[in-house]
């Protein structure tokens, strides 16, 4: 049991291997009756493999390290030839490693990672490879090009350069297929290199290059080579600013990869096109892929590097638009996670989102959301962004900043935009928003006839969704009721195509408004008027209390506006009586109220709890 305990599952040959004894079968057949820890789990379809209760496995390999730890090397190198020879490599590599057999791990990455790289198989291999020795990275060129695609996929670029370097001087060393294989790596690698430094130029000539490489010297795994090219150079050209031409390249690849099952190549397809449907308002088929890439690649235990980065990015903002700020709030944090080791834009591009999340909890949250794009502008000057990025940047700086109360700075920074930027339909939609906000609705629907009257395509269906919307609140400013109406059923209309729900909640309480006169007089869309009042009145930017509620204060918080008994509520939510005696003086302290119905309403007009205010019955407009 202690020799066996080195691997995670075990059959009667591969028992048999580490014991140096014959009988595996029968010895495995009699511990699994006697009582033993020891369950079947077919690991090969066989039903012959067996694997230890994981508490009493690691108990035997606590006690293997502490009475025989000379022996753990050795049972690692028998484990790995065992696994070698039945062709499982991923594990003769791990147990290569662990056991300390430079050389036989060495040949075995050399010979295998390429293929476990483009089949998502190599990170597990990342740490490990690290221990080895610079004198056996030095024995084949091919082994410090593996080396270098573990720095790069650790996001450690320079270190990958320096091994590139030493792969290709020592190239001459090589020569038939092993030289051949070198080349197809070293293209694979320097396409990636390209699309982390987005490098669109070098990424099409290196894509070109990988593809005629592989042709020419009938490469085994082809579909996946050429999956890996498309979908690197689609991703290069979409985050270089060039969506449209990325589609092409990002489907053919989405198509081929998922023809021949390379799931991390599809994963990065998926997650890409995503971004790609964002940028087009395509909100239903961004969130279809986003979702896909994303459990696939949590299943496979993918969740960093640029596809995870991208699924989640693509979710959180399908999930701001939709009206879904906490769920954004959540997404955001895997991606920005995950963004660590992708493209600088892919990073730029969540920090962007969670300024703009920040700004929808209140002006504190949108102080510190303001705080994330200084620290973004100044990176800007070593990371160029592409112009949609550009553009994002400067209309959600002026978002965030109005948020945080100062429209002054607003106008300012929005100003600076202009000047370095060509005239677009965002911009100038935040210039009306920032009019509107200081009062100035003429000068607002001034600038939003402008935008308005320009032709469908020359602004995305969210900027004409929200311009319809605020021109709804300037023509209601000025007393134009009935323009005012129709502006926002073509607000409506648009929302009807995509559920854009943002614009909605978080231009003011005059949104609110304008939906419940527009439910007395009557709508052509009256189902997504009633999904509206709902979320208006749900959803109330927070202000940061100097003292915030703890998470058990929150939870009985939400009671508070109920029937329930303080001890209704304590078995709600599973505590004493007393508990919630002493929660609710804390709450009421904290919120300055004198009693439960002065708590409640203290906590809506902070936005801790929701308005309770009754829905007006919608009226259809026949």
């Amino acid at each position: 049991m202690l020799r066996t305990s080195v691997v995670d599952a075990v059959n009667p040959d591969l028992a048999n291997a580490l014991t140096g004894l014959d009988g595996g079968a029968l010895t495995l057949a009699a511990l699994e009756h006697s009582g033993t820890p020891l369950h079947p789990a077919d690991a090969d379809g066989h039903g012959n493999w067996y694997r230890f209760h994981p508490l009493f496995r690691e108990l035997l390999r606590a006690h293997l390290h502490h009475a025989h730890p000379e022996e753990i090397p050795f049972l690692h190198r028998r484990a790995a030839r065992w696994y070698a020879n039945e062709g499982q490599t991923r594990r003769a590599i791990r147990h290569a490693l662990a056991g300390q057999d430079w050389e036989q791990a060495g040949n075995l990455i050399a010979e295998n990672w390429l293929d476990l790289f483009l089949a998502g198989r190599s990170a597990a291999m990342r740490g490990p490879m690290a221990a080895l020795p610079a004198d056996v990275l030095s024995t084949d060129p091919r082994l410090a090009a593996a080396f270098a695609g573990s720095r790069l996929q650790d996001g450690d670029l320079d270190g990958a350069a320096r091994h590139l370097t030493l792969a290709r001087q020592a190239r001459a060393e090589l020569d038939g297929e092993p030289r051949e294989q070198l080349d197809v790596t070293l293209a694979v690698l320097a396409l990636h290199v390209a699309r982390l430094r987005v490098r669109d130029a070098d990424a099409k000539r290196l894509a070109g290059k990988l593809t005629a490489l592989a042709r020419g010297g009938a490469h085994p795994s082809w579909p996946a080579l050429r999956s890996f090219a498309l979908a690197n150079l689609g991703a290069t050209r979409l985050w270089s600013g060039d969506p449209r031409a990325a589609t092409a390249d990002l489907q053919e690849a989405l198509a081929l990869a998922t023809e021949h099952h390379h799931e991390q190549i599809a994963v990065d397809c998926m997650a890409q096109l995503a971004i790609v449907h964002l940028l087009g308002d395509r909100l239903a088929h961004a969130e279809e892929l986003a979702t896909r890439a994303a459990e696939l690649a949590e299943q496979r235990g993918w969740c960093d590097g640029p596809a995870a980065a991208s699924a989640y990015l693509a979710g959180a903002a399908v999930a701001y638009r939709r009206g879904e700020f906490e769920h954004a709030e959540g997404l955001l944090s895997h991606a920005s996670s995950a963004a660590e080791t992708a493209e600088a834009p892919v990073r730029a591009a969540t920090a962007l989102l969670q300024a703009l999340t920040l700004a929808s909890a209140g002006p504190r949250s949108a102080a510190r959301g303001a705080m994330k794009l200084r620290a973004l502008r100044a990176a800007e000057l070593d990371e160029p962004l592409p112009p949609f990025l550009k553009i994002a940047l400067a209309d959600i700086e002026s978002r965030v900043l109005l948020a945080a109360g100062d429209p002054q700075e607003a106008r300012a920074a929005l100003a600076r935009s202009c000047a370095r930027l060509e005239p677009c339909p965002e911009l100038l939609l935040r210039e009306a928003a920032i009019d509107l906000h200081v009062g100035e609705p003429e000068s607002a629907a001034q600038s939003l006839a402008s935008l308005l009257q320009e032709p469908a395509h020359e602004a995305r269906t969210a900027t004409l969704l929200e311009a319809w919307l605020l021109r709804a609140l300037a023509d209601h400013a000025c007393g134009e009721r009935p323009a005012a109406a129709q502006a926002l059923d073509s607000a409506l209309a648009l929302a009807e195509r995509e559920p854009f729900r943002d614009a909605f909640l978080l231009n003011g309480p005059g949104v609110r408004e304008l939906l419940e006169i527009q439910a007395q007089i009557g709508t052509a869309h009256p189902a997504l008027l009633e999904v509206l009042l709902e979320g208006a009145g749900q959803h109330k930017p927070t202000t940061a209390l100097a003292e915030p509620l703890t998470e058990r204060e929150q939870r009985i918080l939400r009671y508070l506006p109920t029937m329930l008994s303080n001890a209704e509520i304590g078995a709600e939510v599973f505590v004493s009586l007393n508990t919630v005696k002493t929660h609710l003086r804390s709450i009421y302290r904290k919120l300055g109220a004198n009693g439960r119905a002065d708590a409640v309403e203290k906590a809506r007009a902070l936005g801790l709890l929701p308005s309770g205010i009754k829905r007006p019955r919608v009226t259809q407009r026949t």
